[in-house]
Parts: C-alpha cells; sequence; structure tokens
C-alpha cells in the first residue's frame, strides 16, 4: 500500500494528522489491510520553499512507523526512480498467495 502525502505548504493541513486518518478509515473498513506492506510517499517537495519542517515531519512517521520513505516532486520526476525500484523491491520480496482470496 502506497501513502501519497501531499507535503506542499499550499493545503493548510497537517500531513501527520491525513496519515493518521487514512490508517483509522482503513483499519475501521479492513483491519487485515493495515498489515499489509506499507510505504510513505512526500509529494510535492518541489512547493516546500523554506518550510521543509513539513517534510521532516512525514520522513519522521515512516522511521516511527517502521516505513519506507520517499520524497518525491511527480511534476519533475524528482525521486521517482528511487520509488519504483523500492516498491518493486517490496513487491518481489512478498508473498502473492498471501492476498489471492482478498
Amino acid at each position: 500500500m502506497v501513502h501519497i502525502i501531499d507535503v506542499s505548504p499550499y493545503t493548510e493541513r497537517d500531513p501527520v494528522d491525513d496519515f493518521y486518518a487514512v490508517l483509522k478509515e482503513l483499519e475501521s473498513f479492513n483491519p487485515e489491510l493495515c498489515k499489509r506492506a506499507q510505504v510513505i510517499v512526500a509529494n510535492k517537495i518541489d512547493l516546500l520553499g523554506n518550510q521543509s519542517d513539513r517534510l521532516d515531519k512525514v520522513k519522521k512517521i515512516a522511521q516511527k512507523e517502521h516505513l519506507p520513505f520517499y520524497p518525491i516532486s511527480a511534476i519533475k520526476k524528482e525521486g521517482l526512480k528511487e520509488l519504483i525500484f523500492g516498491i518493486e523491491k517490496i513487491l518481489e520480496e512478498s508473498d502473492p498467495e498471501k492476498y489471492k482470496n482478498e
């Protein structure tokens, strides 16, 4: 599962709150979903300017939750190769039979 979090300062939303709100919704919908491999992606890093604290907050979430972390700018294609290779590695290491009937 890939969590793409908008870290741009223009949303005026707290990326930490957004991440945990999604996790809570997933847990309510189907607790098994939260047991799947997860990745945190901080998107729109090109818009941060001098507000890198937003990116730091998301990185700390990833560290706290022991999840892979990838900062990217999709529009500028920054960090995408690393993200793709990271997801590919997770998929190679996962057991496809585990989720076959879900």
